[in-house]
C-alpha cells in the first residue's frame, strides 16, 4: 500500500498545470521511492527530468534533482559521491537564496555526515539547517531530528535521544512519510544493536539485554515489511547477525553473514562489509573452523585502511582477537588487542567530543 506521502505527492502532480512545479513534485516523489528501496521507478522519474530539465531551465528542479540523484547514490550502495553530490545541491540553493532548498540539503548532509561518523561537519549542517527552519515544510526538520536522535543515542544520552526521535516521529506521522517513521524505528534498534556490541568488546553483556534489543529489531523488521521498505534490509540483517553472535547462535550468524556477503548488498572493504567477514571469523573459531576462522581473519586484515570507523575497527578487532584466542594464535591475539584496544579509545574519544558538541540541542534547550 502506498503511504500517504506518496498518495499526496501523486495527487499534486496530478492537478499541476505548471510544468516546472510538477516536475519539483515528481522529484519529491523520487526521493521517497529511493529512500524506500524502489530504485527503478526512482530513477526511470530521474532519467525523465534530467531529460527535461538538464539544461538548468528551473533551480528548484535543478537541486531537487541533485538531492535525488545523490538519495539513489546513497541508499542503493552507500557511494561516497552521493554526499558529493548533494553538496552541490547545497551550494546551488545558498548561491541563489533558496531558503527552504538550504535547509533540505543541510539536513541530508547531516544525515550522511552522521553516517561517516563525521561529527564535526554534522553539527555545522544541523545548525545551518535551523537557522532556515522556518522555510522548511518539515521535511528537513524530520531528517535533521532524525540525526539528532541518532547522535545522542551513539552518545548513550537516551533522555536527549527519545525527545529528538519523538519530533521526528510525529512530523513523519503528519507528512504521512512512512520511510521516516521506518527510519526511525531501525535506527534506534541499529544502534542500540551496535553500543551493545561495543559494550561487548569491553565485557560480558547479560542475556536480557541481548533479548530487549532483539525485540526492538523485531519490532523494526515488521514494520519494514508491513510498510513495504526495501532499502535498510541488508542493514536489518546485518544487526541480526550481532544479536546470534551475542546470544552464540554461531551456525546461525554463519548462515545469515554469508548470505549477506555473497549478496554484495554491503560494498567490499566497507566496515559493514569487513564487520560481516569478521563476524565469520569468529563464528567459525568457536565452533572449532580454525582454518576458516584463519582465512576470514587474514581477509579482514588484507582490507582494513583508516577509512575505517572507530566503533566498527572496535567490534572488527576485538572479534579477531576473541577468534585468535580460539584457535590458539597467541601473536594474533596481542596484535588484535593492541588494534582494538587503539580503536575503543579512539571511539571514546569521538563520543566525547561529539556529546560536548550536541550540549545546544541537548533536552530542555530552545530548540526542542
Amino acid at each position: 500500500m502506498a503511504s500517504q506521502l506518496e498518495i499526496k505527492l501523486q495527487q499534486r502532480i496530478q492537478v499541476e498545470t505548471d510544468v516546472s512545479q510538477r516536475a519539483s513534485f515528481n522529484a519529491e516523489l523520487a526521493c521517497y521511492l529511493a529512500r524506500t528501496g524502489d530504485f527503478e521507478r526512482a530513477d526511470d522519474i530521474r532519467s525523465e527530468l534530467r531529460r527535461q530539465f538538464g539544461n538548468g531551465s528551473s533551480l528548484v528542479v535543478s537541486v531537487r534533482l541533485m538531492v535525488l540523484e545523490g538519495l539513489l547514490m546513497y541508499y542503493k550502495d552507500l557511494n561516497p559521491s552521493a554526499r558529493d553530490r548533494i553538496l552541490r545541491a547545497n551550494l546551488l540553493s545558498n548561491s541563489f537564496h533558496e531558503l527552504g532548498l538550504i535547509a533540505l540539503t543541510s539536513a541530508w548532509l547531516a544525515h550522511i555526515d552522521f553516517n561517516r561518523c563525521n561529527f564535526q561537519s554534522m553539527v555545522s549542517e544541523i545548525r545551518k539547517c535551523m537557522t532556515v527552519i522556518d522555510h522548511d515544510d518539515g521535511t528537513a526538520l524530520c531528517r535533521v531530528s532524525l540525526v539528532l536522535g541518532d547522535s545522542f543515542l551513539h552518545c548513550g544520552d537516551r533522555e536527549s535521544s527519545q525527545v529528538w526521535y519523538e519530533k521526528a516521529r510525529l512530523i513523519a506521522t503528519d507528512l504521512g512519510d512512512q520511510a521516516a517513521i521506518g527510519a526511525i524505528t531501525y535506527n534506534r534498534a541499529a544502534l542500540n544493536v551496535q553500543n551493545l556490541r561495543l559494550r561487548a568488546t569491553r565485557g560480558a553483556v547479560r542475556s536480557e539485554e541481548v533479548e530487549r534489543v532483539r525485540m526492538e529489531l523485531k519490532t523494526a523488521i515488521n514494520y519494514q515489511n508491513l510498510a513495504r521498505l526495501k532499502s535498510l534490509d541488508h542493514l536489518l540483517r546485518a544487526a541480526t547477525v550481532s544479536l546470534h553472535i551475542m546470544s552464540g547462535e554461531y551456525d546461525a550468524a554463519i548462515m545469515e553473514a554469508s548470505n549477506l556477503v555473497d549478496s554484495r548488498l554491503a560494498p567490499e572493504g566497507s566496515g559493514e562489509h569487513l564487520l560481516l567477514l569478521s563476524d565469520l571469523a569468529i563464528c567459525y573459531a568457536s565452533l572449532g573452523d580454525l582454518e576458516s576462522a584463519l582465512r576470514f581473519g587474514s581477509q579482514v586484515v588484507s582490507a582494513v585502511d583508516s577509512c575505517i570507523d572507530e566503533d566498527d575497527l572496535a567490534i572488527i578487532f576485538s572479534s579477531l582477537a576473541e577468534s585468535a584466542k580460539r584457535v590458539g594464535k597467541n601473536d594474533l591475539l596481542i596484535h588484535y588487542n593492541s588494534r582494538a584496544s587503539q580503536a575503543i579509545s579512539n571511539h571514546d574519544s569521538e563520543v566525547a567530543k561529539l556529546n560536548r558538541s550536541l550540549d545546544e540541542f541537548r533536552s530542555g534547550s530552545p530548540l526542542t
